[in-house]
């Protein structure tokens, strides 16, 4: 068994575990399921931190079939930013005020709308009127 494994074994994180599911009224925040089986998603990690040092909104409650619908979306995503040559050009996606058109169709693509709030959880993407995104970065 893995390391992370074990620590997921701990009473600190069955602890925060619990503390999330309640403060999410034990619902799938993607698509509102209560009756499934359900996860508790770390939305990004960082080197050193154990799963329960991490604060709420780093967390997501999804059901199991939510939760694998995040992470293909994620892998695709992560194949799109992989196709940009310069650290630069995806700083800019991320750090500026506004996306390419082209990248934000392409996520589009990607993200049934219930997924899309879930998966990109530092962006906050609005759907304007003819089809066109317009995002802030949070």
């Amino acid at each position: 068994m893995s390391e992370y494994a074990q620590l997921l074994k701990s009473p600190h994180w069955q602890k925060k575990r619990l503390e999330i599911l309640k403060s999410r009224d034990f619902t799938c925040e993607s698509c509102g399921e209560t009756e499934k089986e359900l996860v508790v998603h770390h939305c990004w990690y960082e080197k050193g931190k154990k799963p329960w040092e991490y604060p709420d909104d780093c967390y997501k409650v999804f059901c199991n079939e939510c939760h694998s619908d995040w992470h293909e979306a994620k892998s695709s995503i992560d194949k799109i930013i992989a196709t940009y040559h310069d650290i630069s050009e995806i700083n800019d996606l991320l750090i500026g005020n506004e996306m390419s058109d082209g990248f934000l169709r392409e996520i589009a693509v990607i993200f049934p709308n219930k997924m899309a709030q879930s998966a990109l959880m530092k962006l906050d993407i609005n759907l304007l009127k003819k089809g066109s995104l317009s995002v802030r970065v949070k």
